[in-house]
């Protein structure tokens, strides 16, 4: 099932000047208060996600902010502005359309975080991407998460990572580092005033305890590794997952360092900002020591009302060539479908039944918006 955005209630009435009745009396609407500013940033989401579908990847410009930083499936995948990036989907896409083929995203249920400014924001989502040729059909799960600033009124994503999730079994397999092609570094640039998100990733990566630590509580935070199943929603998951296993993993010997350039920037506001850089693990010491396939990380933070900087998204990936990246399996659709059909249908029919018996206020675009909400 498809869900849309932008279905509108749209109610007229005429005034007739020589009409002598009364007009019909108004539906009753209750302001059930603020509109969740969220929706904004799904409609956001959604509308990339149908420049896709359409395969026209001009519609993305005015989603995207110039000096936009992307991170892509492939190793050369690493953008640093906008026009770029779109002449990369281009290419990927123009093949897809002389062969006839059609492509189609279905979203997941995106999980929203808003700044306490709701002027920046967080996503993470996890769409079904297919792929149409003839009657055969192949499916991807691929992993998104995206950081978005409010610019002139409009919503726009300033940090996108899209990855496709690997088994450990290949990552940590003696010929990784030969399989695997190191991903391109990213810009080298340091925004105004990012030195205390720059200073905490670096923390947070080198101590487990840190990131325990600095990781925030809110159910929005979503923690995405290079494996497919690892997946943490929500900051206690995370917590409750690591904490009481935290000593025996400190006492593992392993290294795990920014290498290469870093790109760091906070949201107009400063109640956000995300870092972008590769990162290296090595496990042991000596001779014996391994050293795995360089990854692509996008961390983003929040300022929270303490004052205090805490991780709210985190999402790792390994970069892969085409011929490593392997379409979604029958029962991974089965699961995502089971995950997602439901608690779908279920929130859109309930928003609709409520704008349709006039007990909640009815915005543009809100009506038939699909759920926000931790899985």
């Amino acid at each position: 099932m498809r869900l849309r955005l932008g279905a509108v209630l749209l109610v007229t009435s005429a005034v007739w000047a020589a009409c002598t009745h009364a007009p019909p009396p108004k539906k009753a609407v209750v302001d059930t208060g603020p509109r969740d500013v969220r929706i904004d940033v799904v409609k956001a989401l959604e509308a990339a996600y149908a420049a896709i579908d359409e395969q026209d990847p001009l519609k993305l410009k005015p989603l995207l902010t110039p000096d936009v930083m992307a991170f892509g499936l492939g190793p050369s995948d690493t953008f640093s502005e906008r026009e770029a990036l779109i002449d990369r989907l281009r290419q990927n896409l123009l093949p897809i359309g002389l062969r006839e083929d059609t492509v189609k995203i279905i979203p997941g249920l995106p999980l929203v975080g808003l700044s306490s400014s709701k002027e920046s924001a967080w996503v993470y989502d996890s769409p079904k991407f297919e792929l149409r040729h003839g009657d055969k059909t192949e499916t991807w799960l691929p992993r998104i998460t995206a950081h978005a600033i409010l610019s002139g009124g409009v919503w726009k994503f300033d940090a996108v990572h899209v990855s496709l999730g690997i088994e450990d079994a290949k990552l940590y397999a003696p010929d990784a580092t030969r399989r695997y092609l190191p991903p391109g570094d990213v810009l080298a640039e340091r925004g105004p005033d990012s030195d205390q998100v720059i200073g905490l990733t670096r923390r947070l990566i080198e101590d487990l305890g840190v990131k325990l630590e600095r990781t925030s509580d809110r159910p929005e935070v979503a923690l995405i590794g290079t494996d497919p199943s690892e997946v943490f929603l929500g900051g206690a998951t995370f917590k409750n997952l690591v904490k009481p296993r935290l000593a025996e993993i400190k006492r593992s010997v392993f290294t795990l360092k920014i290498e290469g350039p870093l790109r760091a920037k906070l949201a107009p506001s400063g109640k956000t900002g995300w870092l972008a850089a590769n990162v290296v693990l090595r496990l042991g010491a000596g001779r014996k020591q391994q050293t795995l396939p360089p990854f692509r990380t996008l961390w983003i933070f929040e300022e929270e009302s303490d004052g205090q900087l805490r991780l709210v998204q985190e999402h790792q990936s390994l970069a892969l060539k085409i011929d490593q990246r392997d379409p979604a399996t029958a029962q991974a659709i089965a699961a995502w479908t089971a995950a997602i059909v439901p608690k779908a249908t279920e929130s859109q029919g309930a928003r609709k039944s409520a704008a349709d018996a006039g007990t909640t206020s009815v915005d543009a675009g809100q009506t038939n918006a699909p759920p926000i909400g931790v899985w």
